[in-house]
């Protein structure tokens, strides 16, 4: 079934939305709690004695530990971001871990994306296409060229494409272990295995993609909307 961009957006979003309000949900529940919050901090109390005491609210002290996580996320959040350039470039941030090395992102330039594509056939079914790839920190050769983007046909998938030059190991790639499915296709030997629902209530499947001939080793993830892998394995992996 054709799922359309206006649909596909809405759906993501409104799981984004989902995770988003919890905060305001527990705003909503307790704050009868929080009614201190704004009012003056110089309560005035007489002492036995005669004498004036200033007190603090009740929940004074629940504000100032509030208070103290806000400016903690915001200064973690100006050194996460102190990692980008200028521009805000996500390919200049501090190298990523990989089980045998790390790596650094960058951009892929238009001549390795068209050398991807002529080399990879599939990579010319997904329409949205990006990419970036994945040099080891250590002396810059290539570890990965991931390239990411959707594929219609009798269902819509959403797909990030891992091809392995030097497989260092990656972030979530614990997630391609016990791949206990197994298909053919005319090119590959597919091992796969599905991962429940993620994002957005979609169909998440894992794949491990081996050539039959020359070439390079294929990681996938495919999230899709109807559950509809045999297919997608059968026409869109070549």
């Amino acid at each position: 079934m054709s799922k359309s961009d206006k649909e596909i957006k809405k759906r993501v979003r409104g799981e984004l939305d989902c995770e988003a309000d919890g905060f305001d949900t527990w705003l909503e529940k307790n704050g009868e709690r929080l009614d201190g919050f704004g009012k003056s901090t110089n309560n005035v109390i007489t002492q036995a004695d005669g004498t004036k005491k200033r007190v603090m609210p009740k929940f004074a002290w629940l504000f100032a530990l509030f208070a103290a996580v806000l400016a903690g996320v915001a200064v973690g959040l100006i050194f996460g971001l102190g990692a980008s350039d200028a521009t805000g470039s996500p390919f200049d941030r501090e190298p990523t871990f990989g089980a045998n090395g790390d790596y650094i992102h960058r951009e892929m330039s238009a001549e390795e994306v068209e050398r991807h594509l002529n080399e990879y056939p599939m990579l010319g079914k997904l329409f949205e296409l990006t990419s970036d790839k994945q040099l080891t920190e250590k002396d810059g050769d290539m570890a990965y060229a991931t390239f990411y983007g959707d594929f219609e046909a009798s269902d819509y998938y959403i797909i990030t494409i891992r091809i392995v030059y030097n497989d260092i190991g990656f972030f979530g790639q614990y997630a391609y272990e016990n791949l206990t499915e197994h298909a053919e296709t005319a090119a590959y030997t597919v091992q796969y295995r599905y991962a429940g629902k993620q994002e957005a209530d979609l169909f998440a499947y894992y794949m491990e993609l081996q050539p039959k001939n020359e070439g390079r080793k294929i990681y996938m993830r495919v999230l899709s909307f109807d559950n509809e892998i045999d297919y997608f394995i059968n026409n869109f992996i070549d």
